[in-house]
């Protein structure tokens, strides 16, 4: 019996599933509206400071 792919193919399939994985698990665990508050803050800051 044949495999339908090389095992180069088959690290690359393998490579990309576990990239895909990470990303969404990143996606899933991080809280955006954090990152954008403390970023809201810094411009906030740095509005303040060129202004006085």
């Amino acid at each position: 019996m044949e495999l339908p792919f090389t095992n180069l193919e088959m690290a690359f399939i393998l490579l990309a599933f576990v990239i895909f994985s990470f990303f969404t698990l990143a996606s899933i665990y991080t809280d955006p509206d954090e990152k954008n508050e403390v970023l809201e803050n810094k411009t906030k800051l740095q509005k303040e400071n060129c202004v006085s």
